[in-house]
């Protein structure tokens, strides 16, 4: 092997792994943005409803118990999340939605 070709061998090498360096920032910087949009919503309210209402107000006004409907707000989107994994067993389908915290909910509702 001569000069010129150990160090077109070499280029290549170099090439190859700057390549994957770039392939592996990409990855990086998707994981990292998901993590940031996650993150977001860590301290958002969201409650856990029942999929034919649109939002938690709605789903309350027509309950014959407020109370339930207000058990169903959590403090982040991940309770929330679990949540209706377990929810999603009786014979209602739920959706989360972001909302106000439980306690504006107790106060409007409840303390009349």
């Amino acid at each position: 092997m001569n000069k010129t070709d150990r160090i077109e061998r070499i280029r290549r090498d170099i090439d190859q792994q700057i390549s994957y360096c770039h392939n592996r920032i990409d990855i990086l910087n998707k994981r990292r943005n998901k993590l940031i949009g996650i993150s977001k919503n860590s301290f958002d309210p969201h409650a856990l409803i029942p999929i034919r209402y649109d939002d938690i107000e709605e789903w309350i006004k027509g309950h014959p118990f407020p109370k339930t409907c207000i058990d169903m707000v959590y403090q982040n989107k991940e309770i929330a999340f679990n949540n209706s994994l377990v929810c999603n067993t009786y014979q209602i389908d739920y959706h989360i939605v972001k909302c106000k915290p439980r306690e504006y909910y107790i106060d409007k509702y409840l303390k009349q």
